[in-house]
């Protein structure tokens, strides 16, 4: 009898104790398909669940390829906080894995082919874990980010979905715009000329004719002007070129 009271002791502290917590380790592997929590129950508990995906670190709910974000798994206001979970990245499209979590932090660790999934470390209440996520490459397209929360070993949620985020394309280059140059007429070479057409000029017009007698040497003077005025525009010609 007092053996049958031992077994039946040890039996109820073993179901309590399954009962209460989450898997200590994280989600196993199995569970990267469909991140089911593989407990021996695995039922959806209706109603929200306890945390929601937080993604204030994404402006206007948009990635940049290859860059690194923060995504909380958030317990949600007036609950005691959850024990474990599971998330992953999922291209909208057809929903295959996306993206990277950070091999570890506080928490979490990295898990699944190629870290696209992050789950649990301990049975500890949570509040919230900020978890490192890395951007898929350009063309992916819209990402949500699917999870599952588990308050107890019995009670959990599966596949939730968070705000769907689309994929920022930032293709236009910044080229330098060309910068316009344009060259003047050099002044000297416009002064050449002008002075060039008015030398030109005053050689080429005659002078007229004048009649001379009873003027003495002014028809002498007036030909001496003439060919002074004619040498000073000859030397300024030079003193330009």
């Amino acid at each position: 009898m007092k053996g049958i009271l031992i077994y039946t002791t040890l039996l109820s502290s073993l179901m309590g104790f399954m009962v209460v917590d989450a898997m200590p380790d994280g989600a196993p592997i199995e569970a990267c398909a469909n991140l089911e929590p593989m407990h021996s129950d695995n039922r959806r508990t209706p109603g929200s669940p306890l945390a929601a995906i937080i993604l204030s670190d994404f402006p206007g709910l948009m990635y940049i390829p290859g860059q690194n974000y923060t995504v909380t798994v958030d317990a949600t206001i007036g609950s005691l906080g959850f024990r474990g979970f599971m998330i992953q990245g999922r291209a909208a499209a057809d929903l295959s894995p996306v993206g990277t979590f950070a091999a570890s932090g506080t928490d979490y660790q990295a898990v699944c082919d190629n870290n696209t999934a992050a789950t649990h470390t301990n049975r500890d209440f949570k509040g919230d874990v900020p978890l490192t996520w890395t951007a898929p490459p350009p063309g992916t397209g819209a990402v949500i980010f699917r999870f599952s929360i588990v308050e107890q070993f019995s009670v959990f949620w599966t596949r939730q979905n968070s705000q769907r985020i689309e994929e920022r394309n930032d293709t236009a280059s910044s080229s330098p715009t060309p910068s316009m140059t344009t060259t003047s007429p050099a002044m000297t070479a416009t002064s050449s000329m002008t002075i060039t057409s008015l030398v030109t000029s005053t050689a080429t017009v005659s002078p007229t004719p004048t009649n001379n007698i009873g003027r003495g040497d002014g028809g002498a003077a007036g030909l001496l002007t003439n060919t002074t005025l004619m040498l000073f525009l000859a030397m300024l010609l030079i003193l330009v070129n």
